[in-house]
C-alpha cells in the first residue's frame, strides 16, 4: 500500500454524540468520492458512529482540555480502507472474543457491530490516549480521476468541514437561546438579543425580523439591530420590496448592489447603502410566520455555504420557538377569559329568582338559556 495511492481525511471533533454523527457523515462523503459503493458506505458510517460513541461514553465526566476531542483518521488505499479513532479517555478492556450480548445487556453491541463489519480490529490502550484501528478490504475500486477532480474533492471537503464547525456554533447558540426564552417575559427582546448573536456568529452586520400579522396582510417589525427605524409595518401590497417578495414567493430573495433600488427602499433607509444579504421566509409547518432579513454593509454578495446554513437553521428554529411562545400566551389569555366568563355566568345565575311567584288563576314557568358562557 504505497503512500502515493493513499487518499486520507482527518477530522477532529468535540467529545459529543452529535459531533460524532456529523463526522461519520463527512467520512461517508469522503469514501463515496473515492468510489466506495453504497453497501460499504453504510457499513463504514455505522462503524464510525459506534466507535466514536464508545470514545464519548468512555470519556470522564469532568474533562480537561486534552479530553475534549475525538480524532477520526480515514485512509483509502486501492485495496483497503482503514479508520483510526483516537481519544483521550481512560479507555476500556477489549474482550478476547467479541460476541453478540444477550437482549438484556446494555453494553457490547457496538463492539460486536464493529467486529462484524470489518476484517481486522486493533485496540491500543494507553495512559493518555487510545487508538482503535479498523481495516476492511475494498469491494469497489475508486474510478480513474484527473487532477481537477482531486482539487474539487479537496475544496468540497474543506467547505463541509467549515460547515460542520459553523453548525456546532449554531447549535450551541440555539440551545442557549431556547434556555433564555423560557426565563424571560419579553420574547421580542429575547429574539433581538439572540439575533444579535447570530450576526456575530455569521460575521454579518445587521438584521430585521418581521412577523406576519393575524390578517395575513402585512409584515410588522418584531426585532431589529437598529432602534431608530420608524417604518414598522410593510404591507404585502408593496410587491417590489425584497421582504415582501420573500413572503409572497415563499423562497429566499438575495440582494446586492445590482438589485433595483426600489426593492431595497426600506432597508437602505434603515441601514444605508450599498447592502447585500438575504430575505429568508420563516415557516412553522406550512404556515408563514414572518421574514428574516440579514446581511452586510457591502455591495457584492460574498456569503459562504456555512453562513447560509446557519442563518436558515437559526431562523427556522427561532420561528418555531416564538410561535410556541405566542401559542402559550394565547392559551393563557384564553384561560383568563374563560375564568372571567365563568364568574360572569355565576353572577347572571345569581340574579335570577330562586322560585317563581304564585298568582291565582295563572300558571307561570320560565327558562333561561345563555348563548355561550354568558
Amino acid at each position: 500500500m504505497s503512500k502515493k495511492n493513499t487518499e486520507s481525511m482527518l477530522i477532529e471533533t468535540p467529545c459529543r454524540l452529535e459531533a460524532v454523527r456529523g463526522a461519520a457523515r463527512l467520512l461517508r462523503t469522503f469514501l463515496a468520492a473515492n468510489g466506495i459503493g453504497e453497501t460499504e458506505l453504510n457499513a463504514w458510517e455505522l462503524v464510525a458512529v459506534e466507535a466514536g460513541t464508545n470514545a464519548v461514553q468512555a470519556a470522564p465526566r469532568r474533562r480537561s482540555k486534552d479530553d475534549c476531542n475525538v480524532r477520526f483518521m480515514m485512509n483509502a488505499w486501492p485495496e483497503t480502507v482503514e479508520l483510526c479513532i483516537t481519544d483521550h479517555s481512560s479507555g476500556f478492556e477489549w474482550p478476547d472474543k467479541v460476541e453478540l450480548p444477550n437482549e438484556e445487556s446494555e453494553n457490547g453491541r457496538g463492539l460486536f457491530i464493529i467486529n462484524s463489519l470489518t476484517d481486522n480490529v486493533r485496540y491500543l490502550r494507553g495512559r493518555k490516549e487510545n487508538f482503535l484501528i479498523m481495516r476492511k478490504a475494498r469491494q469497489t475500486r475508486r474510478p480513474t480521476s484527473d487532477v481537477q477532480r482531486d482539487t474539487d474533492l479537496e475544496t468540497t471537503l474543506k467547505m463541509m468541514t467549515e460547515e460542520l464547525g459553523s453548525s456546532y456554533e449554531s447549535l450551541s447558540a440555539i440551545f442557549r437561546f431556547s434556555s433564555d426564552l423560557g426565563k424571560v417575559d419579553d420574547s421580542k427582546a429575547c429574539a433581538a438579543k439572540w439575533l444579535s448573536e447570530l450576526v456575530k456568529v455569521t460575521s454579518m452586520d445587521w438584521f430585521n425580523l418581521f412577523q406576519l400579522d393575524e390578517n395575513n396582510s402585512s409584515l410588522t417589525l418584531m426585532a431589529s439591530s437598529t432602534a431608530n427605524y420608524d417604518k414598522n409595518t410593510l404591507s404585502l401590497e408593496q410587491f417590489q420590496l425584497v421582504e415582501i417578495d420573500a413572503a409572497l414567493q415563499c423562497r429566499d430573495i438575495w440582494f446586492d448592489e445590482n438589485t433595483p433600488p426600489a426593492a431595497l427602499e426600506s432597508l437602505n433607509a434603515q441601514f444605508g447603502s450599498p447592502l447585500c444579504g438575504v430575505a429568508h421566509p420563516i415557516y412553522v409547518g406550512s404556515q408563514l410566520f414572518g421574514v428574516l432579513c440579514i446581511g452586510m454593509r457591502a455591495g457584492k454578495f460574498d456569503f459562504s455555504i456555512s453562513q447560509v446554513n446557519v442563518v436558515h437553521t437559526f431562523a427556522d428554529f427561532l420561528g418555531i420557538q416564538l410561535s410556541n411562545v405566542h401559542a402559550q400566551e394565547e392559551a393563557v389569555e384564553a384561560r383568563i377569559v374563560n375564568n372571567d366568563l365563568q364568574v360572569a355566568a355565576g353572577i347572571q345565575r345569581s340574579l335570577l329568582p330562586r322560585k317563581l311567584p304564585h298568582l291565582p288563576g295563572l300558571q307561570i314557568s320560565a327558562r333561561s338559556q345563555n348563548a355561550r358562557q354568558v
